[in-house]
């Protein structure tokens, strides 16, 4: 599984993500101008960017973190964590308090001091990067890894039967009903929301979650970027065995797959020659990503 994050500028996220938070990177992706027609976009697009990684390398989560060139990075990430779509990414740090220091040292925004979280009483806070992006950095283990993505709905029981029947996730938590105060999402007064955390089978104690999250208070609002270019978190990526036979599946299945499986050119620096990808959406609209594993080259 891997998360995109669309940025304005590689240099200072990249900052943020390695020098302050303690991930790597392990391939940069560029390649020259291809048809964008399989993403949604007209004409040529092309990127740089780079695979960012925790602890666990290739074998955990990664970070598919894009600046858009042709054509660029665009808007800024949607200001409020109640919006649908993919809402923050949510990573463990050992040192939660030295971090804080160096995002706040950064003129960085956190949006809280540490503190204990209402659903299940982990040490964290909130910041964003210089787009807008809100990161959730949670006290925890021994070196930095990813946690999970939240992703914003406006009907928690039907995104869970999608995304379990559609895509395979099975629940690691019931459902919670979450209230807090709202300054530690940068939200004035009282917030409260519904979530649960799904995850794939074959990782179902210790992977990588979707949290979905229905916001009661204040409502959900913002629709998902539907860009592909537009800055922020974009869409969650998942490998599949038999690209043809899942996208006819999904169409079987009514789901919103928009255009075909398209192949993507990743760069002479990623060890594959190319991989096809298929970009659909979930109920709300958020862009969800198959990939058909590749073939890996020396």
């Amino acid at each position: 599984m891997h998360v995109n994050l669309n940025v304005t500028r590689l240099a200072p996220a990249l900052d943020f993500l390695v020098g302050t938070l303690g991930l790597q990177t392990l391939a940069h992706m560029r390649a020259e101008p291809q048809d964008g027609a399989g993403m949604g976009l007209d004409g040529r697009v092309q990127w740089d960017g780079y695979s960012v990684h925790d602890h666990r390398a290739w074998a955990g989560t990664m970070l598919d973190l894009l600046q858009w060139q042709l054509p660029a990075t665009q808007g800024r990430a949607q200001p409020v964590p109640h919006r649908l779509g993919p809402s923050h990414l949510m990573i463990d740090v050992p040192d939660l308090d030295a971090v804080h220091g160096r995002i706040a040292a950064a003129g960085l925004v956190c949006l809280d001091a540490p503190g204990a979280c209402a659903s299940d009483g982990a040490r964290l806070f909130r910041a964003r990067n210089e787009d807008g992006s809100l990161f959730e950095l949670r006290a925890g283990g021994q070196a930095p890894e990813f946690a999970g993505l939240a992703i914003g709905c406006s009907n928690l029981e039907r995104s869970i039967a999608w995304y379990r029947d559609r895509l395979g996730f099975v629940a690691r938590t019931g459902v919670a009903t979450v209230e807090e105060p709202g300054v530690a999402w940068g939200v004035d007064g009282a917030v409260a929301y519904r979530q649960v955390d799904l995850v794939l089978p074959a990782q179902a104690e210790s992977g990588f979650c979707l949290r979905l999250q229905h916001w009661l208070q204040p409502r959900a609002q913002l629709v998902p970027c539907t860009a592909a270019n537009h800055a922020g978190f974009f869409r969650v990526a998942l490998g599949v065995a038999d690209m043809q036979a899942c996208y006819h599946a999904l169409l079987a299945a009514g789901v919103d797959c928009p255009w075909p499986p398209t192949w993507l050119d990743m760069g002479p620096d990623v060890p594959v020659n190319g991989l096809w990808a298929l970009f659909f959406r979930d109920p709300d609209g958020s862009c969800v990503e198959l990939i058909q594993f590749p073939e890996v080259h020396a």
